[in-house]
């Protein structure tokens, strides 16, 4: 299992926790909800790294470009008392800027792999 880089993101970094639910709405205007599987609430955070030098940057681009096949990595949110678990990333945004430092925005889903 591959493990993120190190290196923390940018402060105020937060989770978007959203409930996977299954929903039977009646004629009557009454409804009814459960969640949906064995692990129905979704977690997702958007990182951003600001003010990387090159070594950083190349250390989580390159991490990133590396997982091609969609697989989940090891990663500890920025919480306190957050523990280690997976997460997958499809989608991320590097940007080089004119001082010779560079940001990177993604987007990690935590996965209920086995």
């Amino acid at each position: 299992m591959a493990v993120f880089p190190d290196i923390p993101p940018q402060e105020g970094v937060a989770p978007t926790f959203e409930m996977r639910l299954k929903e039977a709405r009646f004629g009557d205007g009454f409804s009814q909800r459960s969640g949906d599987g064995l692990n129905p609430l979704e977690e997702q955070w958007q990182v951003v790294w600001n003010t990387l030098r090159a070594d950083d940057f190349l250390a989580i681009h390159d991490f990133l470009k590396g997982l091609t096949s969609g697989e989940s990595f090891d990663w500890t949110p920025p919480l306190p008392g957050a523990v280690q678990q997976k997460y997958s990333c499809k989608a991320w945004q590097p940007v080089p800027h004119v001082d010779g430092l560079y940001s990177i925005s993604a987007t990690f889903k935590k996965e209920n792999d086995l």
